[in-house]
């Protein structure tokens, strides 16, 4: 009887203790990915404390993200670990609370632009490449301070500073009565931005499009608009998911990434 050498043996075995080793090592960096978030706080002018979670990344680049507009985080969160896992450093800021604002429309406006202006100054000081992020009337606060730090250097004579920005269905609209004509709020025609704007189709903002395109492009931005079929507005965020809102949601990290991604490329060149 011929018996195997351990050798022979040991090759099965060892094939599947790397198999082992390697979804242990996925597992494990999957659960380190996790706990890289670093939650901070900021003090701003006026005397609120904004917190946010950072994703730490290696790259040059970093995305300031508005986040939380009905305070469900789970899909940006998970967004954000993409982003971090792709190389750019993700900073997820809850600019609500440290107001003691209600979660109303209205709030967005009442945070004062010159803690975003100083927000904005603080995410650049250390030299990296600043994209910014938000949805809906999250957006409101970002371009209020992004047209007061844009205004201010044009008044030093300075390089007015431009940014790239990730806008999901944003809501830029002036609260008006029924029936009136639609206007936006003063900040969409006031500021310069490369912008990726995602709209989902099922959503009154879908029909005016065009209008806000124009608005925005008015004041220099630079408007690419990819729409979402098959979505309504906060789809990541909704207690009342479709599937095929819930399996967007999902991609929610990709779909943003890629958006970002075109905005630097056309930017470089």
């Amino acid at each position: 009887m011929r018996f195997s050498r351990f050798s022979e043996l040991s090759r099965p075995l060892h094939g599947w203790l790397v198999y082992l080793w390697i979804l242990v090592a996925l597992s494990s960096g999957h659960v380190q990915a996790a706990a890289h978030e670093q939650n901070k706080q900021w003090k701003s002018p006026s005397g609120a404390v904004l917190s946010y979670g950072v994703y730490p990344a290696q790259g040059r680049n970093r995305l300031l993200w508005m986040g939380a507009e009905y305070g469900e985080q789970r899909y940006e969160q998970a967004a954000a670990r993409y982003f971090a896992a792709h190389g750019v450093e993700v900073w997820l800021v809850d600019n609500l609370s440290a107001y003691d604002l209600p979660d109303l429309r209205s709030s967005r406006d009442k945070v004062p632009a010159s803690d975003m202006q100083a927000l904005l100054q603080f995410a650049l000081q250390d030299g990296k490449q600043l994209a910014l992020a938000g949805a809906g009337t999250n957006v409101i606060p970002l371009l209020n301070g992004v047209q007061l730090l844009q205004q201010a250097e044009h008044a030093k004579n300075a390089k007015t500073r431009s940014f790239g920005a990730v806008l999901i269905y944003p809501d830029l609209i002036k609260e008006v009565d029924t029936g009136a004509a639609l206007h936006f709020l003063p900040a969409t025609s006031h500021v310069r931005l490369n912008i990726a704007l995602l709209q989902p189709q099922q959503s009154p903002r879908f029909w005016w499009l065009d209008k806000l395109k124009g608005t925005l492009q008015h004041g220099g931005s630079k408007v690419s608009i990819t729409v979402l079929p098959g979505v309504r507005d906060g789809f990541y965020e909704r207690p009342n998911q479709s599937q095929h809102e819930m399996n967007e949601a999902k991609k929610l990290g990709k779909i943003m990434f890629n958006a970002w991604r075109k905005l630097a490329t056309d930017t470089s060149t």
